[in-house]
Protein backbone atom coordinates (compact mmCIF):
# COMPACT_ATOMS: atom_id res chain seq x y z
CA UNK A 1 0.00 0.00 0.00
CA UNK A 2 1.07 3.89 -0.59
CA UNK A 3 2.44 4.04 3.18
CA UNK A 4 5.19 4.24 3.02
CA UNK A 5 6.13 5.26 -0.41
CA UNK A 6 4.82 6.87 -2.41
CA UNK A 7 2.86 10.07 -1.72
CA UNK A 8 2.34 10.22 2.13
CA UNK A 9 -0.89 10.16 3.91
CA UNK A 10 -1.82 12.51 6.10
CA UNK A 11 -0.38 12.83 9.89
CA UNK A 12 -0.26 14.75 12.81
CA UNK A 13 2.23 15.01 15.30
CA UNK A 14 1.35 15.62 18.84
CA UNK A 15 2.21 17.72 21.58
CA UNK A 16 1.99 16.24 25.46
CA UNK A 17 0.14 18.21 27.58
CA UNK A 18 3.45 19.14 29.89
CA UNK A 19 5.18 22.49 28.47
CA UNK A 20 8.49 20.78 28.67
CA UNK A 21 7.68 17.53 26.69
CA UNK A 22 8.41 16.73 23.22
CA UNK A 23 6.97 14.32 20.87
CA UNK A 24 9.20 11.16 19.98
CA UNK A 25 8.47 8.49 17.70
CA UNK A 26 9.80 5.60 19.71
CA UNK A 27 8.59 6.92 23.43
CA UNK A 28 12.00 6.73 24.91
CA UNK A 29 12.84 9.51 27.48
CA UNK A 30 14.60 12.78 25.93
CA UNK A 31 17.93 14.36 27.47
CA UNK A 32 17.54 16.84 29.60
CA UNK A 33 18.70 19.98 28.35
CA UNK A 34 18.63 23.56 29.21
CA UNK A 35 15.48 25.50 28.46
CA UNK A 36 15.74 27.91 24.62
CA UNK A 37 14.50 31.38 25.14
CA UNK A 38 13.70 33.56 22.04
CA UNK A 39 12.80 37.13 22.41
CA UNK A 40 11.35 39.74 19.82
CA UNK A 41 10.57 42.97 20.00
CA UNK A 42 7.49 44.74 18.99
CA UNK A 43 8.24 45.44 15.37
CA UNK A 44 8.79 41.95 14.90
CA UNK A 45 5.76 40.61 16.32
CA UNK A 46 3.38 43.66 14.79
CA UNK A 47 4.73 43.99 11.18
CA UNK A 48 7.07 40.32 10.58
CA UNK A 49 10.05 42.30 11.03
CA UNK A 50 12.06 39.56 12.90
CA UNK A 51 15.75 40.22 12.07
CA UNK A 52 16.15 41.15 15.52
CA UNK A 53 15.50 37.84 17.00
CA UNK A 54 17.59 37.54 20.12
CA UNK A 55 18.29 33.55 20.60
CA UNK A 56 19.87 32.56 23.54
CA UNK A 57 20.79 29.37 24.51
CA UNK A 58 23.98 27.06 25.04
CA UNK A 59 22.35 24.45 22.51
CA UNK A 60 21.69 27.74 19.99
CA UNK A 61 24.63 28.32 17.59
CA UNK A 62 24.90 32.13 16.28
CA UNK A 63 23.43 33.63 13.78
CA UNK A 64 25.50 32.55 10.59
CA UNK A 65 27.35 35.16 8.76
CA UNK A 66 27.69 33.49 5.22
CA UNK A 67 24.31 32.80 4.73
CA UNK A 68 22.76 32.02 1.19
CA UNK A 69 21.81 35.30 -0.35
CA UNK A 70 18.37 33.02 -0.99
CA UNK A 71 17.31 33.45 2.26
CA UNK A 72 15.37 36.21 3.82
CA UNK A 73 16.42 36.04 6.99
CA UNK A 74 20.17 35.02 8.51
CA UNK A 75 19.61 31.29 9.49
CA UNK A 76 18.95 30.47 13.16
CA UNK A 77 20.24 27.42 14.20
CA UNK A 78 20.05 25.02 16.87
CA UNK A 79 22.71 22.25 17.91
CA UNK A 80 21.65 18.78 18.94
CA UNK A 81 22.65 16.91 21.88
CA UNK A 82 25.45 15.00 20.30
CA UNK A 83 27.27 18.13 18.95
CA UNK A 84 27.41 17.10 15.11
CA UNK A 85 23.93 17.50 13.92
CA UNK A 86 22.74 21.19 13.12
CA UNK A 87 18.76 22.26 11.95
CA UNK A 88 18.47 25.75 10.83
CA UNK A 89 15.14 28.28 10.21
CA UNK A 90 15.98 29.66 6.67
CA UNK A 91 12.73 31.85 5.13
CA UNK A 92 12.47 31.98 1.52
CA UNK A 93 10.30 35.40 0.73
CA UNK A 94 10.03 34.86 -3.22
CA UNK A 95 9.18 31.42 -3.10
CA UNK A 96 5.89 30.61 -4.97
CA UNK A 97 5.51 34.23 -6.54
CA UNK A 98 6.19 35.59 -2.97
CA UNK A 99 3.94 33.39 -0.76
CA UNK A 100 7.10 32.69 0.86
CA UNK A 101 8.19 29.28 3.01
CA UNK A 102 9.81 28.21 6.01
CA UNK A 103 11.85 25.35 6.22
CA UNK A 104 13.46 23.89 9.47
CA UNK A 105 16.18 21.37 8.20
CA UNK A 106 20.02 21.16 8.40
CA UNK A 107 22.35 22.74 6.08
CA UNK A 108 23.14 20.61 3.50
CA UNK A 109 19.64 19.59 3.12
CA UNK A 110 18.89 23.41 2.35
CA UNK A 111 20.87 23.09 -0.58
CA UNK A 112 19.01 20.44 -1.69
CA UNK A 113 16.15 22.38 -1.43
CA UNK A 114 17.03 25.28 -3.53
CA UNK A 115 18.42 23.21 -6.43
CA UNK A 116 14.48 21.76 -7.07
CA UNK A 117 13.00 23.57 -9.84
CA UNK A 118 10.46 24.96 -7.08
CA UNK A 119 12.93 27.51 -6.61
CA UNK A 120 14.73 27.57 -9.87
CA UNK A 121 12.02 27.55 -11.90
CA UNK A 122 10.09 30.84 -12.56
CA UNK A 123 6.99 29.05 -14.19
CA UNK A 124 6.67 26.01 -11.85
CA UNK A 125 4.38 27.62 -9.50
CA UNK A 126 2.04 28.75 -12.34
CA UNK A 127 -1.56 28.95 -11.56
CA UNK A 128 -0.35 27.57 -8.07
CA UNK A 129 -2.41 28.98 -5.21
CA UNK A 130 -4.63 31.19 -6.81
CA UNK A 131 -8.08 30.20 -6.97
CA UNK A 132 -9.45 33.00 -9.49
CA UNK A 133 -12.80 30.53 -10.65
CA UNK A 134 -13.09 28.24 -7.48
CA UNK A 135 -15.28 25.08 -8.20
CA UNK A 136 -16.83 25.10 -4.46
CA UNK A 137 -17.49 27.58 -1.83
CA UNK A 138 -16.84 27.83 1.82
CA UNK A 139 -19.75 27.17 3.54
CA UNK A 140 -20.29 26.83 7.53
CA UNK A 141 -21.26 23.07 8.39
CA UNK A 142 -23.41 21.99 11.43
CA UNK A 143 -20.96 19.93 13.32
CA UNK A 144 -17.98 19.73 11.30
CA UNK A 145 -16.72 23.75 11.10
CA UNK A 146 -16.24 25.08 7.83
CA UNK A 147 -15.94 23.32 4.56
CA UNK A 148 -15.83 23.24 0.59
CA UNK A 149 -19.14 22.80 -1.37
CA UNK A 150 -18.72 21.96 -5.04
CA UNK A 151 -20.70 25.16 -6.66
CA UNK A 152 -20.77 22.76 -10.14
CA UNK A 153 -20.26 19.09 -11.57
CA UNK A 154 -16.94 18.40 -11.24
CA UNK A 155 -15.55 14.70 -12.91
CA UNK A 156 -13.20 12.02 -12.20
CA UNK A 157 -9.82 14.20 -12.44
CA UNK A 158 -10.66 17.57 -12.41
CA UNK A 159 -8.53 20.17 -10.86
CA UNK A 160 -9.62 21.62 -7.41
CA UNK A 161 -6.75 23.60 -6.41
CA UNK A 162 -2.88 22.95 -5.67
CA UNK A 163 -0.95 25.10 -3.27
CA UNK A 164 2.33 25.31 -1.71
CA UNK A 165 3.41 24.81 2.07
CA UNK A 166 4.15 27.83 4.16
CA UNK A 167 6.43 25.80 6.87
CA UNK A 168 8.56 22.57 6.73
CA UNK A 169 9.69 21.07 9.55
CA UNK A 170 12.43 17.77 9.22
CA UNK A 171 10.63 15.10 11.21
CA UNK A 172 13.63 13.91 13.11
CA UNK A 173 13.44 17.71 15.05
CA UNK A 174 10.35 16.20 16.59
CA UNK A 175 13.27 13.31 18.20
CA UNK A 176 15.96 15.39 18.58
CA UNK A 177 14.43 18.16 20.57
CA UNK A 178 12.78 19.20 23.61
CA UNK A 179 9.41 20.95 22.49
CA UNK A 180 11.51 24.11 24.74
CA UNK A 181 14.42 24.31 22.30
CA UNK A 182 12.33 23.60 19.03
CA UNK A 183 9.51 25.51 19.68
CA UNK A 184 10.77 29.04 19.63
CA UNK A 185 12.06 27.89 16.18
CA UNK A 186 8.78 27.04 15.49
CA UNK A 187 7.60 30.61 16.32
CA UNK A 188 10.08 32.44 14.36
CA UNK A 189 9.30 30.31 11.25
CA UNK A 190 5.72 31.66 11.05
CA UNK A 191 6.99 35.30 12.07
CA UNK A 192 9.19 35.27 9.62
CA UNK A 193 6.98 34.51 6.88
CA UNK A 194 5.29 37.16 4.70
CA UNK A 195 2.26 38.52 5.92
CA UNK A 196 -0.40 37.01 3.23
CA UNK A 197 1.32 33.13 4.52
CA UNK A 198 1.44 34.40 7.83
CA UNK A 199 -2.08 35.44 8.43
CA UNK A 200 -3.30 32.45 6.57
CA UNK A 201 -1.56 29.90 9.30
CA UNK A 202 -2.79 31.72 12.00
CA UNK A 203 -6.07 31.47 10.95
CA UNK A 204 -6.01 27.55 11.25
CA UNK A 205 -7.68 25.59 13.72
CA UNK A 206 -6.05 23.70 16.01
CA UNK A 207 -7.66 20.46 18.15
CA UNK A 208 -5.20 20.51 21.21
CA UNK A 209 -5.48 24.01 22.82
CA UNK A 210 -1.49 24.23 23.27
CA UNK A 211 0.72 26.88 22.15
CA UNK A 212 -1.06 28.08 18.78
CA UNK A 213 2.00 27.82 16.28
CA UNK A 214 2.25 24.11 17.67
CA UNK A 215 -1.18 23.21 17.83
CA UNK A 216 -1.94 24.73 14.65
CA UNK A 217 1.06 22.72 13.26
CA UNK A 218 0.07 19.63 14.93
CA UNK A 219 -3.30 19.63 13.79
CA UNK A 220 -3.01 20.68 10.24
CA UNK A 221 0.53 19.05 9.17
CA UNK A 222 1.16 16.47 6.53
CA UNK A 223 3.78 14.19 6.23
CA UNK A 224 5.78 14.22 2.68
CA UNK A 225 9.19 13.22 1.09
CA UNK A 226 11.67 14.95 -1.14
CA UNK A 227 14.13 12.96 -2.38
CA UNK A 228 12.43 9.11 -1.35
CA UNK A 229 14.99 7.36 -3.06
CA UNK A 230 18.06 8.44 -0.69
CA UNK A 231 19.17 6.15 1.85
CA UNK A 232 18.60 8.45 4.26
CA UNK A 233 15.88 9.85 3.31
CA UNK A 234 13.41 11.77 5.75
CA UNK A 235 9.59 12.53 5.72
CA UNK A 236 8.97 16.51 6.13
CA UNK A 237 5.88 18.03 7.95
CA UNK A 238 4.27 20.09 5.98
CA UNK A 239 1.74 22.93 6.33
CA UNK A 240 -0.90 24.08 3.21
CA UNK A 241 -3.59 26.38 5.32
CA UNK A 242 -6.12 25.61 2.16
CA UNK A 243 -5.56 21.73 1.88
CA UNK A 244 -7.51 22.63 5.90
CA UNK A 245 -10.72 23.32 4.52
CA UNK A 246 -11.43 19.86 3.44
CA UNK A 247 -13.01 17.72 5.78
CA UNK A 248 -12.19 13.97 6.42
CA UNK A 249 -14.16 10.78 4.71
CA UNK A 250 -13.12 7.61 5.29
CA UNK A 251 -14.51 7.38 1.46
CA UNK A 252 -14.01 10.56 -0.21
CA UNK A 253 -14.76 12.06 -3.18
CA UNK A 254 -11.21 14.12 -3.69
CA UNK A 255 -7.17 12.92 -3.22
CA UNK A 256 -4.19 14.98 -3.06
CA UNK A 257 -0.55 13.99 -4.29
CA UNK A 258 2.53 16.59 -3.37
CA UNK A 259 4.84 17.13 -6.52
CA UNK A 260 8.39 16.71 -4.74
CA UNK A 261 10.30 18.52 -7.35
CA UNK A 262 8.05 21.83 -7.23
CA UNK A 263 6.89 21.44 -3.52
CA UNK A 264 3.26 21.81 -4.53
CA UNK A 265 0.14 19.70 -3.50
CA UNK A 266 -2.50 18.70 -5.85
CA UNK A 267 -6.06 17.75 -4.98
CA UNK A 268 -8.30 16.12 -7.53
CA UNK A 269 -11.63 15.13 -7.97
CA UNK A 270 -11.68 10.89 -7.84
CA UNK A 271 -15.49 10.74 -8.90
CA UNK A 272 -18.43 12.42 -10.50
CA UNK A 273 -19.28 15.35 -7.61
CA UNK A 274 -22.31 17.33 -8.20
CA UNK A 275 -23.32 20.53 -7.56
CA UNK A 276 -24.25 21.15 -3.23
CA UNK A 277 -21.91 18.08 -2.46
CA UNK A 278 -19.16 18.51 0.19
CA UNK A 279 -15.56 17.94 -1.15
CA UNK A 280 -13.63 15.67 1.29
CA UNK A 281 -10.25 13.64 1.58
CA UNK A 282 -9.19 11.11 3.87
CA UNK A 283 -6.68 11.69 6.08
CA UNK A 284 -5.55 7.80 6.56
CA UNK A 285 -5.31 4.80 4.85
CA UNK A 286 -9.45 4.50 3.84
CA UNK A 287 -8.24 0.08 3.66
CA UNK A 288 -8.27 -0.69 7.60
CA UNK A 289 -11.43 -1.66 9.81
CA UNK A 290 -13.66 0.65 11.38
CA UNK A 291 -11.97 0.35 15.19
CA UNK A 292 -8.63 1.32 13.42
CA UNK A 293 -10.06 4.18 11.27
CA UNK A 294 -11.63 5.88 14.21
CA UNK A 295 -8.85 5.77 16.78
CA UNK A 296 -6.20 6.80 14.23
CA UNK A 297 -8.76 9.89 13.50
CA UNK A 298 -9.42 10.20 17.33
CA UNK A 299 -6.01 10.42 18.47
CA UNK A 300 -3.99 12.50 15.79
CA UNK A 301 -7.25 14.54 14.43
CA UNK A 302 -9.18 14.83 17.84
CA UNK A 303 -12.56 14.42 16.31
CA UNK A 304 -14.74 10.98 15.97
CA UNK A 305 -15.54 10.15 12.55
CA UNK A 306 -18.97 11.29 11.48
CA UNK A 307 -19.12 9.41 7.50
CA UNK A 308 -21.77 7.16 6.19
CA UNK A 309 -18.93 4.24 6.51
CA UNK A 310 -18.33 4.69 9.97
CA UNK A 311 -21.79 5.62 11.48
CA UNK A 312 -22.95 2.16 9.02
CA UNK A 313 -25.21 -0.23 10.87
CA UNK A 314 -23.62 -2.89 12.91
CA UNK A 315 -24.24 -5.46 10.29
CA UNK A 316 -23.09 -3.66 7.52
CA UNK A 317 -19.71 -2.49 9.08
CA UNK A 318 -19.07 -6.21 10.35
CA UNK A 319 -19.58 -7.02 6.34
CA UNK A 320 -17.21 -3.96 5.28
CA UNK A 321 -14.60 -5.40 7.74
CA UNK A 322 -14.85 -8.57 6.39
CA UNK A 323 -14.48 -7.14 2.48
CA UNK A 324 -11.29 -4.92 3.94
CA UNK A 325 -9.51 -8.11 5.85
CA UNK A 326 -9.80 -10.14 2.54
CA UNK A 327 -8.92 -7.33 0.66
CA UNK A 328 -5.72 -6.86 2.32
CA UNK A 329 -4.80 -10.36 2.10
CA UNK A 330 -5.52 -10.65 -1.50
CA UNK A 331 -3.44 -7.67 -1.88
CA UNK A 332 -0.38 -9.18 0.03
CA UNK A 333 -0.43 -12.38 -1.31
CA UNK A 334 -0.41 -10.87 -4.69
CA UNK A 335 2.02 -8.29 -4.10
CA UNK A 336 4.43 -11.33 -3.07
CA UNK A 337 4.01 -12.79 -6.22
CA UNK A 338 3.71 -16.23 -5.09
CA UNK A 339 4.20 -18.97 -7.09
CA UNK A 340 0.53 -20.69 -8.26
CA UNK A 341 -0.39 -24.30 -8.58
CA UNK A 342 -2.85 -23.15 -10.83
CA UNK A 343 -1.39 -19.75 -12.89
CA UNK A 344 -5.16 -18.30 -13.94
CA UNK A 345 -5.98 -18.91 -10.07
CA UNK A 346 -3.73 -15.13 -10.11
CA UNK A 347 -5.95 -13.34 -12.76
CA UNK A 348 -9.28 -14.87 -9.94
CA UNK A 349 -7.87 -12.92 -7.06
CA UNK A 350 -7.05 -9.71 -9.16
CA UNK A 351 -9.97 -9.35 -10.53
CA UNK A 352 -11.75 -10.00 -6.96
CA UNK A 353 -9.43 -7.59 -5.31
CA UNK A 354 -10.68 -4.98 -7.48
CA UNK A 355 -13.86 -5.63 -7.00
CA UNK A 356 -13.54 -5.43 -3.00
CA UNK A 357 -11.84 -2.15 -3.76
CA UNK A 358 -15.04 -1.28 -5.80
CA UNK A 359 -17.55 -2.49 -3.09
CA UNK A 360 -15.67 -0.44 -0.56
CA UNK A 361 -15.89 2.76 -2.86
CA UNK A 362 -12.23 3.28 -2.00
CA UNK A 363 -11.45 5.05 -5.06
CA UNK A 364 -7.98 6.27 -4.77
CA UNK A 365 -5.52 3.70 -3.96
CA UNK A 366 -7.59 0.98 -6.41
CA UNK A 367 -4.83 1.95 -8.62
CA UNK A 368 -2.62 -0.85 -6.60
CA UNK A 369 -5.41 -3.43 -7.57
CA UNK A 370 -5.91 -2.43 -11.44
CA UNK A 371 -1.83 -2.79 -10.94
CA UNK A 372 -1.65 -5.89 -9.51
CA UNK A 373 -4.40 -7.82 -12.22
CA UNK A 374 -2.58 -5.77 -15.07
CA UNK A 375 0.64 -8.01 -13.73
CA UNK A 376 -1.90 -11.17 -13.53
CA UNK A 377 -3.44 -10.73 -17.18
CA UNK A 378 0.19 -10.25 -18.16
CA UNK A 379 1.98 -13.02 -16.33
CA UNK A 380 -0.54 -15.22 -18.13
CA UNK A 381 0.35 -14.04 -21.17
CA UNK A 382 -3.15 -11.94 -22.00
CA UNK A 383 -1.46 -8.94 -23.53
CA UNK A 384 -5.73 -6.84 -24.36
CA UNK A 385 -6.41 -7.50 -20.28
CA UNK A 386 -2.89 -6.16 -19.41
CA UNK A 387 -3.24 -3.33 -21.34
CA UNK A 388 -6.86 -2.23 -20.57
CA UNK A 389 -5.99 -2.34 -16.29
CA UNK A 390 -2.60 -0.77 -16.98
CA UNK A 391 -4.75 1.95 -18.71
CA UNK A 392 -6.84 2.37 -15.29
CA UNK A 393 -3.97 2.14 -13.17
CA UNK A 394 -2.45 5.37 -14.41
CA UNK A 395 -5.77 6.79 -14.18
CA UNK A 396 -6.11 6.39 -10.97
CA UNK A 397 -2.56 6.59 -10.03
CA UNK A 398 -2.12 9.99 -11.41
CA UNK A 399 -4.71 11.10 -9.12
CA UNK A 400 -3.15 9.55 -6.09
CA UNK A 401 -0.17 9.43 -6.34
CA UNK A 402 1.14 11.65 -9.23
CA UNK A 403 3.23 11.03 -11.93
CA UNK A 404 5.99 10.32 -10.56
CA UNK A 405 4.04 7.51 -8.09
CA UNK A 406 4.98 3.72 -8.75
CA UNK A 407 2.61 2.37 -9.93
CA UNK A 408 2.28 4.71 -12.52
CA UNK A 409 5.91 4.39 -13.89
CA UNK A 410 5.54 0.72 -13.82
CA UNK A 411 2.24 0.56 -15.75
CA UNK A 412 3.77 3.16 -18.19
CA UNK A 413 6.35 0.43 -19.08
CA UNK A 414 3.93 -1.91 -19.62
CA UNK A 415 2.17 0.06 -21.78
CA UNK A 416 5.16 1.10 -23.78
CA UNK A 417 5.71 -3.17 -24.45
CA UNK A 418 3.79 -5.51 -22.66
CA UNK A 419 5.81 -8.51 -23.98
CA UNK A 420 9.12 -6.71 -22.90
CA UNK A 421 7.86 -5.97 -19.05
CA UNK A 422 8.93 -7.68 -16.30
CA UNK A 423 5.21 -9.80 -15.48
CA UNK A 424 5.06 -10.86 -19.29
CA UNK A 425 4.33 -14.67 -18.57
CA UNK A 426 6.34 -14.75 -15.35
CA UNK A 427 3.99 -17.01 -14.06
CA UNK A 428 4.66 -19.50 -16.42
CA UNK A 429 8.10 -18.85 -16.16
CA UNK A 430 7.50 -19.70 -12.37
CA UNK A 431 6.22 -22.68 -13.62
CA UNK A 432 8.74 -23.91 -15.46
CA UNK A 433 11.82 -22.62 -12.64
CA UNK A 434 9.28 -24.94 -10.19
CA UNK A 435 9.38 -27.89 -12.35
CA UNK A 436 12.63 -27.89 -12.99
CA UNK A 437 13.58 -27.43 -9.27
CA UNK A 438 10.96 -31.07 -8.66
CA UNK A 439 12.69 -32.46 -11.63
CA UNK A 440 15.83 -31.81 -9.60
CA UNK A 441 15.04 -33.15 -6.52
CA UNK A 442 13.35 -36.11 -8.47
CA UNK A 443 16.67 -36.75 -10.02
CA UNK A 444 18.77 -36.46 -6.67
CA UNK A 445 15.91 -38.59 -4.65
CA UNK A 446 16.69 -41.23 -7.84
CA UNK A 447 20.36 -40.84 -6.99
CA UNK A 448 20.06 -41.68 -3.52
CA UNK A 449 17.73 -44.63 -4.16
CA UNK A 450 20.13 -46.04 -6.67
CA UNK A 451 23.42 -46.06 -4.06
CA UNK A 452 20.43 -47.64 -1.52
CA UNK A 453 20.05 -50.05 -4.07
CA UNK A 454 23.50 -50.95 -4.78
CA UNK A 455 24.19 -50.72 -0.97
CA UNK A 456 21.55 -53.18 -0.34
CA UNK A 457 23.23 -56.20 -1.07
CA UNK A 458 26.17 -55.57 1.05
CA UNK A 459 24.08 -54.56 4.11
CA UNK A 460 22.37 -57.99 3.48
CA UNK A 461 25.99 -60.09 3.32
CA UNK A 462 26.83 -57.94 6.52
CA UNK A 463 23.62 -58.32 8.42
CA UNK A 464 23.66 -62.45 7.28
CA UNK A 465 27.55 -62.34 8.84
CA UNK A 466 26.73 -60.72 11.61
CA UNK A 467 23.79 -62.89 13.37
CA UNK A 468 23.34 -66.62 13.40
CA UNK A 469 20.14 -66.63 14.94
CA UNK A 470 17.29 -64.76 12.38
CA UNK A 471 20.37 -64.66 9.78
CA UNK A 472 17.62 -65.38 6.75
CA UNK A 473 15.01 -62.91 8.53
CA UNK A 474 17.43 -60.64 8.33
CA UNK A 475 17.97 -61.74 5.08
CA UNK A 476 14.83 -61.54 3.56
CA UNK A 477 13.87 -58.25 4.52
CA UNK A 478 16.56 -56.77 2.94
CA UNK A 479 16.02 -58.47 -0.13
CA UNK A 480 12.16 -57.06 0.23
CA UNK A 481 13.29 -53.07 0.32
CA UNK A 482 15.65 -54.26 -2.58
CA UNK A 483 12.64 -55.52 -4.35
CA UNK A 484 10.36 -52.39 -3.34
CA UNK A 485 13.17 -50.06 -4.33
CA UNK A 486 13.70 -51.64 -7.53
CA UNK A 487 9.69 -51.31 -8.58
CA UNK A 488 9.84 -47.69 -7.49
CA UNK A 489 12.63 -47.01 -10.10
CA UNK A 490 11.02 -48.46 -12.75
CA UNK A 491 7.50 -46.73 -11.62
CA UNK A 492 9.55 -43.69 -11.73
CA UNK A 493 11.27 -44.37 -15.53
CA UNK A 494 7.90 -45.08 -16.66
CA UNK A 495 6.16 -42.05 -15.89
CA UNK A 496 9.40 -39.96 -17.15
CA UNK A 497 9.16 -41.84 -20.36
CA UNK A 498 5.33 -41.38 -20.54
CA UNK A 499 5.91 -37.40 -20.43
Amino acid sequence: MYISTTIILAFAYRAFADSGAAFLQDGSALYSSDPVSLTTDANCVENGNCDALDINSDHLSSTLTNYAKDWAHPPKCIQSQNGTDKYCLYTHHAFANSRGISIFTTPDKAARLLELPAFTDETAHTKVNSEPDPPYEARSLPGRGIGLIANRTLHKGDHIFSNTPVIMVEEWIFSEFEEAQRLPLQEAAILQLPKGAHDKFMALHGHFGTNPYDDNFNTNAFAIEIWPNDEDETAYNVVMPEISRLNHDCRPNAHYYFDPHTLTHHVHALRTIYPGEELTISYIDPAQALVTRTTALKTSWGFDCACSSCTAPPPHAAASDARIAQLLALQNSLEDHAPLTNPGDGVGAAELLVSLYKQERIEGPVCEAYSLAAHEYASVGDEWSAVKYARLAVESGLLYAGPDGDDVVDMQELLADPKAHWSWRFRERKGAESDEEDEEADEDEDEEGADEVEKMPVEAEKENEEGKEGQFEGAAKLMQRLESERQRLKRKERALDEL
